[in-house]
């Protein structure tokens, strides 16, 4: 008896291990699921996605309602963003769609809805849909609404338009369909009006474009600008103290250009900018004086009739040949097939004479009188009804002139003798000579100093 007792005792032992070992898994079994839970909870409260409803690009075909537009952007905020929900609502009832969705943070995406069967909603909202660790699902709260107003005509119908015209709030008309961004923009004049080029997509322009940058853009004034390295077409795509250089966003190199020894910008006066060298308009054989026009390169300028009128000035070039000198200035031909004097400095009674002026064909000639020599820009005209930036330069050492336009050098000539004439210099004319220069003339400097090619480039990009 007393080993049947013993066996018993052994047995009962055994039950009650495995039962308090089973009572110990159902409870880790629930506390385990609390736990999972807890942490999903955790995690998808740690998760911020947010979503944006653009309201100015919400299209809603009235007043039927049975069909909508809308795009929607994604803000800065983490989470692993999978789905949308879309709740459609009258106050008291409701229809919902969850779309699929692959955006990543500051990107944007358009949704259309075709099957709302005449529901008359008067609200929509918008609710994130994360993917956890778990590969779980977990449907976060209404993060924006949009409240329908009431309206005839708030869609325009996708395949009914001409022109950008026909389409509604900054929608583009591609291909007869008004489509709410052009499918691949350059820059921002392939855009519609109110849209800028980003990262090849046009997006609308706000007043405040703080966190809808692109990854390498910055927001300066309301406007995306490109960061250094950035691609750009023109130096207002980059970002304040970089300039478009080759396509790409960059640091111009600044080189030090010397101060001039004259220079005029014709703000209705001719005052030389220096103080030393005031010209004073003259009237020849017409009695006709250069006009003043407000339309210069920069602010005013002087226009000339190509008949007879100058701008007259004291000696500026010396009478030597040990002499270095660049001169330059904008002009605007007046499309007149004519020979017209730029700069000159000489006398009619001597032979020892100097002008830059404008050929008939539209190039640019440096000419040497007396000893009969030219140095002329070929195969360049400038005589476009346009702006150039035009001049010379001479080298002392070389006896080399140079001719640029537009920052580029046209041509060169090696001469023997430089010597300036030794009297006033005239601007526009051969003293009071019919060949005047018949166009706009602005901003003319003179310097005593050979300007490199870099140099004078620099000046035209500063200028132009």
């Amino acid at each position: 008896m007393r080993g049947k007792r013993g066996l018993s005792a052994i047995i009962i032992t055994l039950l009650m291990i495995a039962f308090v070992l089973v009572a110990i898994g159902i409870v880790w079994a629930v506390i385990s699921n609390i736990l999972d839970k807890s942490k999903e909870d955790i995690e998808a409260g740690l998760s911020d996605v947010k979503l944006k409803i653009i309201e100015e690009q919400v299209y809603i075909h009235m007043p039927s309602k049975n069909f909508v537009e809308m795009r929607i952007k994604r803000e800065i905020g983490k989470g692993n963003l999978t789905k949308i929900k879309f709740i459609f609502t009258d106050g008291k009832s409701s229809k919902t769609f969850e779309r699929d969705v692959s955006m990543d943070e500051l990107g944007h995406e358009v949704f259309e809805f075709g099957d709302l069967g005449g529901f008359d909603f008067n609200e929509i909202s918008i609710a994130p849909i994360i993917q956890l660790k778990s590969g779980k699902e977990s449907l976060r709260n209404v993060v924006d609404r949009y409240i329908v107003s009431g309206g005839e005509g708030d869609f325009v119908p996708s395949n009914d338009c001409q022109s950008n015209n026909d389409c509604n709030d900054g929608k583009i008309c591609n291909d007869g369909t008004c489509i709410s961004e052009s499918i691949d923009c350059q820059n921002n004049d392939d855009c519609a009006s109110g849209y800028e080029c980003v990262e090849g997509n046009c997006i609308e322009i706000t007043d405040d474009c703080e966190g809808s940058c692109g990854i390498e853009q910055t927001c300066e004034d309301g406007v995306c600008k490109n960061n250094l390295g950035g691609t750009c077409l023109i130096d207002t795509d980059c970002l304040s103290g970089f300039t478009c250089v080759d396509g790409v966003c960059g640091i111009r190199s600044v080189l030090i250009i010397p101060n001039e020894i004259a220079s005029w910008s014709f703000e209705n006066n001719a005052n030389d900018n220096r103080g030393n060298y005031d010209g004073t308009l003259g009237d020849g054989a017409d009695k006709t004086m250069p006009v003043y026009t407000e339309n210069g390169k920069i602010g005013g300028a002087y226009e000339f009739d190509g008949s007879y009128d100058f701008i007259e000035t004291p000696q500026v070039y010396p009478y030597t040949q040990a002499y270095d000198s660049s001169t330059f200035m904008w002009i605007k031909t007046g499309g007149v097939e004519d020979v017209g004097m730029l700069i000159t400095q000489a006398s009619g009674s001597s032979y020892i004479r100097m002008g830059f002026f404008l050929l008939e064909n539209g190039n640019l000639m440096y000419k040497r009188w007396g000893y009969y020599w030219a140095c002329v820009s070929y195969e360049r005209s400038v005589n476009d009804n346009e702006w150039h930036y035009v001049g010379f330069t001479k080298n002392k050492n070389t006896a080399v002139i140079a001719i640029y336009i537009d920052g580029v050098m046209a041509n060169s000539c090696k001469g023997d003798r430089w010597e300036y004439q030794d009297t006033t210099t005239i601007i526009g004319n051969y003293r009071e000579s019919d060949d005047a220069f018949n166009g706009i003339i602005d901003e003319v400097y003179i310097w005593d100093k050979t300007l490199s090619a870099e140099q004078i480039l620099q000046n035209y990009n500063d200028q132009k």
